[in-house]
C-alpha cells in the first residue's frame, strides 16, 4: 500500500499542456480576454513618461559664498545648446514685480520698478546672480554663476535666452563679470582660469579676449567709456587696466595696507578723467588712483571678503555707487568720501537685499543683484 502512495505522488496526473489550455479557455476563457482587452485599454492611454528637464552645462551643487572649487572645464560637444524661448510661453517662470506700497529704508530717491527672478536652476532663476550688464536695446546680461551660464532678459526683464560656452569647444566654469562693450560684444570673465572670452549680443561665442597678463582669482571685471577693461586680479592683489586691443596700459600692485597699497581687493572702474576707484574691500576702503597711478586719497567702508566684497559704479552725476554687500545696501558717496544717501535694507521684500554684489547704470536705472535672494532688482529715480 505506502509503496502504491509513493508511486501514485510520484507520477505526474495532470493533463498534458494542450488539455490544460483547452480546460482554462471552456471554463474562463471570454473572462479573460475581456480583463487583457480592459488591461490593454488602460495601459494604451497612461501618459508618456516625461524627459527630465534638460540641466545647464555643469550645473552646480549649491555654492559657498566665501569661497570657490576649482573645477575641470567640460566639453560643449556633450552638454545641451541653449536656444532663445518665447518670453509669452515661459513667463510664470519670472517674477516681475511692480510694488505700490511704501519706500524700503533710505534716503536714496529710487523706488523699485522691477524684482526679477527666484532661486532655482531653470529659465529666469538664479543660483548666485553675480553680475549684470545693459546693452544698448535695454537688455540685460545676468552672470548666474551657480548654474555656470549667462542669463539674457529683455528691457521689461522678460526672460529670452541663455549661454554658457566659453568658446567653440568649452563651457564656462566660474563666469564671475561681465561688460558691454561700445561695439555691443560682451566681455565674460571666467575667475577658474582667468580667461575673458567675446560674445555677440545673441550670446555666440567670438573667440578669446586675448591679453598679455594672466590673472589669479579675478573677481572685479568693468569697462569705461572708451572701451579700456579693468580687471582686479585679487588673488594677485593688483589693478590691470587693458585697452581695446588687448595691451596691458597701467598696473597698480604695491601689495600690502598702507595707503596706495591693495590687499586682495574685489573691484575696480574708471572714470571719464582716467582717475581709478578700487574697491580695497579686505581692508575696508575704497582709494582713488590717478591715470597714472598714482595713490590720491582714501576713505572707510565696511570690510567685507574678496568673493562678496562691495562693488562699484559711477553714476550718471559723477557720484560713486556701491553695491555695499555686508551692509545690504547700495550707497551714495562724493568724490572726496562723504556720504550722499543709501537705498534698502536686508530683508526678502522688493527693494530688500541679502548681498548685492553688483551694480550698472542703463541711463539714470540701477540694476542690482541680489546675490543670497536670487533674484536681481530694477530701480528708478521717483
Amino acid at each position: 500500500m505506502a509503496r502504491r502512495i509513493r508511486a501514485m505522488a510520484d507520477t505526474d496526473t495532470s493533463p498534458p499542456a494542450p488539455v490544460k489550455r483547452s480546460l482554462l479557455l471552456r471554463a474562463g476563457g471570454p473572462a479573460l480576454v475581456i480583463a487583457l482587452t480592459a488591461l490593454f485599454a488602460v495601459l494604451a492611454n497612461l501618459p508618456a513618461p516625461r524627459a527630465a528637464a534638460p540641466q545647464l552645462a555643469g550645473a552646480l551643487a549649491p555654492v559657498s559664498l566665501a569661497t570657490s572649487v576649482p573645477t575641470a572645464r567640460p566639453n560643449v560637444s556633450a552638454l545641451p545648446t541653449f536656444t532663445p524661448v518665447p518670453a509669452s510661453a515661459i513667463a510664470a517662470a519670472v517674477n516681475i514685480a511692480n510694488p505700490q506700497g511704501a519706500a524700503p529704508a533710505g534716503s536714496l530717491a529710487y523706488s523699485v520698478a522691477r524684482v526679477i527672478g527666484a532661486e532655482g536652476n531653470g529659465p529666469g532663476e538664479f543660483n548666485l546672480p553675480r553680475a549684470i550688464a545693459v546693452g544698448k536695446d535695454g537688455r540685460v546680461y545676468v552672470v548666474d554663476q551657480g548654474n555656470r551660464r549667462i542669463q539674457v532678459f529683455d528691457a521689461e526683464g522678460r526672460y529670452q535666452f541663455a549661454f554658457n560656452q566659453a568658446n567653440a569647444s568649452t563651457a564656462l566654469v566660474e563666469p564671475f563679470g561681465i561688460v558691454m562693450t561700445s561695439k555691443n560684444e560682451l566681455l565674460v570673465i571666467d575667475a577658474e582660469d582667468g580667461g575673458i572670452f567675446r560674445y555677440d549680443a545673441e550670446g555666440r561665442p567670438l573667440g578669446a579676449f586675448e591679453v598679455a597678463s594672466r590673472f589669479y582669482k579675478p573677481r572685479g571685471f568693468s569697462i569705461d567709456k572708451a572701451d579700456n577693461v579693468y580687471v582686479t586680479d585679487t588673488g594677485g592683489s593688483r589693478i590691470i587696466k587693458i585697452t581695446p586691443n588687448g595691451d596691458v596700459a597701467l598696473e597698480i600692485n604695491a601689495r600690502g595696507k598702507e595707503p596706495g597699497q591693495l590687499d586682495q581687493p574685489c573691484d575696480a572702474i574708471g572714470d571719464p578723467s582716467g582717475e581709478i576707484w578700487v574697491s580695497d574691500c579686505v581692508t575696508g576702503r575704497i582709494q582713488l588712483f590717478g591715470a597714472d597711478g598714482a595713490f590720491k586719497q582714501l576713505f572707510a567702508i565696511t570690510p567685507s571678503d574678496p568673493m562678496n566684497g562691495s562693488r562699484l559704479a559711477l553714476g550718471p552725476d559723477g557720484a560713486l555707487y556701491v553695491a555695499a554687500a555686508p551692509v545690504h545696501k547700495v550707497l551714495k558717496y562724493s568724490r572726496t568720501g562723504q556720504l550722499l544717501g543709501d537705498f534698502g535694507s536686508e530683508g526678502r521684500e522688493p527693494g530688500q537685499f541679502r548681498v548685492p554684489t553688483n551694480l550698472t547704470f542703463a541711463g539714470n536705472v540701477i540694476w542690482v543683484t541680489d546675490l543670497a535672494n536670487g533674484r536681481i532688482q530694477k530701480l528708478q529715480p521717483k
